[in-house]
């Protein structure tokens, strides 16, 4: 990740990422990174291999609309993603 991109947890196992300067393309090329990472990796607490998948909404802000909207949007887009059976990126 890039320095001027900001990571937190929204919620439960939600997480926001706002990334500056992206276009569309580079910001599915960002998600599709992430859930690459996240799927090759895992904790080994002992004899158990702990792994998880990540399902992502990727949204652009649009022109006058509320930062709300657009979490809004991409909160609905990573639901679809699970629903598609998640570990995938989708950009609406």
């Amino acid at each position: 990740m890039r320095a001027e991109n900001v990571i937190a947890r929204w919620g439960g196992d939600e997480f926001l990422l706002m990334v500056k300067d992206v276009k569309e393309e580079g910001l599915l090329q960002c998600g599709n990174r992430l859930v690459k990472l996240v799927n090759n990796s895992a904790v080994v607490e002992g004899h158990h291999r702990i792994s998880v998948t990540a399902s992502i909404g990727a949204t652009m802000l649009r022109t006058r609309e509320t930062h709300q909207a657009a979490v809004q949007r991409a909160d609905a887009l990573m639901y679809r993603s699970k629903e598609l059976g998640g570990a995938t990126a989708i950009l609406g």
